[in-house]
Protein backbone atom coordinates (compact mmCIF):
# COMPACT_ATOMS: atom_id res chain seq x y z
CA UNK A 1 0.00 0.00 0.00
CA UNK A 2 2.32 2.70 -0.94
CA UNK A 3 1.71 5.85 0.27
CA UNK A 4 -1.36 4.64 2.38
CA UNK A 5 0.59 6.42 5.19
CA UNK A 6 0.06 9.60 3.80
CA UNK A 7 -2.06 11.76 6.06
CA UNK A 8 -3.93 12.85 2.46
CA UNK A 9 -4.34 8.58 2.03
CA UNK A 10 -5.83 8.07 5.57
CA UNK A 11 -8.10 10.50 5.72
CA UNK A 12 -9.78 9.56 2.31
CA UNK A 13 -9.64 5.95 3.22
CA UNK A 14 -11.48 6.92 6.58
CA UNK A 15 -13.98 9.43 5.07
CA UNK A 16 -17.38 9.88 6.07
CA UNK A 17 -18.45 8.09 2.65
CA UNK A 18 -16.39 5.38 3.43
CA UNK A 19 -17.62 4.71 7.10
CA UNK A 20 -20.59 5.47 6.79
CA UNK A 21 -21.36 2.84 4.42
CA UNK A 22 -23.46 0.38 6.04
CA UNK A 23 -21.31 -2.33 5.51
CA UNK A 24 -18.04 -0.95 6.98
CA UNK A 25 -18.54 -2.71 10.28
CA UNK A 26 -16.53 -4.53 12.94
CA UNK A 27 -15.13 -7.68 11.23
CA UNK A 28 -16.91 -6.97 7.79
CA UNK A 29 -14.94 -7.19 4.63
CA UNK A 30 -17.43 -8.14 1.92
CA UNK A 31 -18.67 -4.56 0.29
CA UNK A 32 -17.03 -2.18 2.83
CA UNK A 33 -15.40 0.07 0.86
CA UNK A 34 -12.85 1.15 3.68
CA UNK A 35 -11.59 -2.26 3.38
CA UNK A 36 -11.92 -3.08 -0.04
CA UNK A 37 -9.17 0.27 -0.90
CA UNK A 38 -6.59 -1.48 1.66
CA UNK A 39 -6.99 -4.73 -0.14
CA UNK A 40 -6.58 -3.45 -3.76
CA UNK A 41 -3.64 -1.68 -2.87
CA UNK A 42 -1.92 -4.63 -0.93
CA UNK A 43 -2.85 -7.20 -2.96
CA UNK A 44 0.17 -6.48 -4.88
CA UNK A 45 1.96 -8.70 -1.66
CA UNK A 46 4.87 -7.74 0.62
CA UNK A 47 2.68 -4.87 2.30
CA UNK A 48 3.19 -3.74 5.72
CA UNK A 49 0.33 -2.22 7.61
CA UNK A 50 0.48 -0.87 11.28
CA UNK A 51 -3.31 -0.18 12.75
CA UNK A 52 -3.24 0.90 16.21
CA UNK A 53 -6.43 0.99 18.91
CA UNK A 54 -7.30 3.80 21.32
CA UNK A 55 -9.29 4.09 23.97
CA UNK A 56 -12.06 7.31 24.07
CA UNK A 57 -9.10 9.13 26.08
CA UNK A 58 -6.53 8.85 23.25
CA UNK A 59 -4.70 6.43 24.84
CA UNK A 60 -3.23 3.44 22.80
CA UNK A 61 -4.67 0.44 23.42
CA UNK A 62 -3.38 -2.18 20.80
CA UNK A 63 -0.68 -2.07 18.40
CA UNK A 64 -1.06 -4.73 15.10
CA UNK A 65 2.15 -3.88 12.99
CA UNK A 66 2.29 -7.08 10.20
CA UNK A 67 1.19 -8.05 6.85
CA UNK A 68 -1.88 -6.47 6.06
CA UNK A 69 -4.17 -9.08 5.47
CA UNK A 70 -2.68 -10.39 9.34
CA UNK A 71 -3.05 -7.10 10.87
CA UNK A 72 -6.62 -7.32 9.86
CA UNK A 73 -7.30 -10.58 11.09
CA UNK A 74 -5.87 -9.31 14.74
CA UNK A 75 -8.38 -6.14 14.82
CA UNK A 76 -11.52 -8.48 13.73
CA UNK A 77 -10.58 -10.81 16.70
CA UNK A 78 -9.54 -8.00 18.93
CA UNK A 79 -13.46 -6.70 17.83
CA UNK A 80 -15.68 -10.09 18.83
CA UNK A 81 -13.55 -10.11 21.94
CA UNK A 82 -14.78 -6.89 22.87
CA UNK A 83 -18.20 -7.12 21.67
Amino acid sequence: MSGLALIEKISNNHSTWNLDHLKTTWGNTEGSHLWEEVRDRGDGGGTFLLNITSALDKQITNVFAEDFKQAHVQLIILGIELW
